[in-house]
């Protein structure tokens, strides 16, 4: 299924955006807890804790022949988003020999960071942190998931 992912992700990548120099990343299915205030459109018997996931979510961290940073992700709506153009900032923020975390800013909205990595046995995943607020967001929320990766390649980060 990982590979059928990636293969599918790979390939749209390749029909829809050209000018991307290296594919860092590959990972799926991310899963974790979310916090939901009492805010917005939020009822009060509707906030708090709650699990949380993305089925079939994708994400993919890219760079571009002008080295710059994408995240590019599938969600629930099942189409491909670049965080670039959906009016996001991607800064990277942290490179070690095993990990590498990005910040995606998207003004008055959204604050993510994506930290992807490949753990002492050799096994790639990532970790995703959301925090939605403002008054642009109609339903405020915070979030921590994780997710599995086909591959993180590190060193192509530069």
């Amino acid at each position: 299924m990982k590979i059928k992912l990636a293969f599918i992700l790979s390939f749209l990548l390749m029909v829809s955006t050209n000018n991307y120099a290296a594919d860092i990343a590959q990972c799926s299915n991310p899963s974790g807890t979310s916090y939901y205030p009492y805010l917005g459109l939020m009822a009060k018997k509707d906030s708090g804790w709650v699990d949380d996931k993305i089925s079939g979510g994708i994400t993919s961290l890219v760079r571009s022949d002008d080295n710059e940073y994408d995240i590019l992700f599938v969600d629930t709506t099942k189409q491909i988003i670049s965080s670039k153009q959906d009016g996001g900032k991607v800064y990277i923020l942290s490179k070690g020999k095993n990990d590498a975390s990005f910040l995606v800013i998207y003004p008055g909205k959204t604050v993510e960071i994506y930290t992807f990595l490949i753990d002492k046995s050799g096994k790639s995943e990532y970790i995703h942190v959301t925090s939605r607020a403002g008054d642009e967001i109609l339903i405020a929320k915070s979030t921590v998931m994780r997710g599995d990766c086909v591959f993180v390649n590190l060193d192509l980060i530069k």
